[in-house]
């Protein structure tokens, strides 16, 4: 927002007492309008929080919406770096144009705009009923209509189907394919109460955090303190730090992710007694031993893992 500065700033007499406002809607980014403000207009606008113009027709002070309806609701305002136009963010009400177009410049459109309509669209279908004449038939309609559950549903069946045709390589369903899951995200979004708005926010707060954390210097590690060393004594493995952290990951190692060698001999006779037996011996053997690795080899490898986890345990608490 401008601030006195940028306003004492504000080069009137280079443009004749008139300064052109670009209008710009907040959301979308698509051009609105093009205006002119003189003093008077910049401190109404900023005073009510709705665009006031001066209308050289009219001669007076002139409040985009004061006969339509269609306000222009401030959001921002800025100056250009010559001090000598301005930028007006903001939120409309209806259309702009008197021709019943959203903007003055239509049919003029960035495809990026369409995002934005077809948030609107999908946000005024959220109270059709379906079963209504008007709505019938309006697919968007029964999808609110069916929840929440539904839409995610959806989302959820749209992504796979996008990745699968990314996958194979086949760029036309993928346009497809992206195009329904933009859709039924958007859908999911309204559902929530959410614009795609509150998404870039996210994003761009996330790009942020991530820039001030690469500009920052690293701080260097600080060197232990004599008394904070690990002690090593007779009988400690060297590889092995006496600090709390090593232990309790040890003992959630030895706990958690090792198998007792009870259960393996459990296993081991299951698969046994399961396997059919054949009329060579040998033949019998070699699939109930390669069956029995094949479907238990973590027990092999996490077993000398947990005899050497144990010592270390026995020799830290020593």
């Amino acid at each position: 927002m401008l601030t006195n500065e940028d306003i004492k700033a504000l080069d009137w007499e280079k443009t004749g007492g008139l300064i052109p406002a670009v209008v710009q809607d907040a959301c979308s980014g698509r051009v609105l309008m093009l205006g002119c403000m003189n003093p008077e207009a910049l401190e109404k606008t900023l005073e009510t929080k709705k665009v006031t113009f001066w209308s050289r027709t009219k001669g007076r002070l002139w409040t985009k919406g004061e006969t339509s309806g269609n306000w222009l609701h401030l959001v921002d305002i800025g100056t250009d770096c010559d001090s000598d136009a301005l930028l007006v963010l903001v939120n409309p009400d209806g259309p702009t144009c008197h021709r019943g177009t959203p903007s003055c410049f239509s049919p003029v459109e960035h495809k990026w705009n369409f995002l934005r309509d077809l948030e609107v669209l999908l946000e005024s279908r959220r109270n059709a009923d379906p079963a209504a004449d008007r709505d019938r038939g309006s697919y968007t309609a029964s999808l609110y209509a069916r929840g929440t559950k539904r839409i995610a549903q959806k989302v959820g069946e749209e992504g796979v189907e996008t990745a699968l045709a990314a996958t194979v390589h086949d760029r036309e369903e993928l346009r497809n394919e992206a195009a329904d899951l933009v859709y039924h995200l958007l859908v999911l979004l309204a559902d929530a109460d959410l614009e795609l708005a509150d998404v870039i926010d996210v994003l761009r707060a996330r790009h942020a955090s991530r820039e001030k954390a690469a500009g920052e210097v690293r701080v260097p590690r600080q060197t232990l303190k004599n008394e904070e060393r690990p002690v090593l004594r007779s009988g400690d493995r060297p590889f092995v730090s006496r600090v709390p952290e090593s232990r309790a990951y040890l003992d959630f190692f030895s706990s958690s992710m090792l198998l007792p060698v009870s259960s393996w001999t459990a296993i081991g006779a299951r698969k046994l007694t399961a396997t059919p037996c054949s009329s060579s011996r040998i033949s019998v053997v070699r699939r109930v031993r390669g069956a029995w690795i094949w479907k238990n080899w973590a027990a092999l490898v996490t077993l000398p893992l947990l005899t050497l986890s144990r010592s270390v345990l026995a020799s830290m608490k020593t």
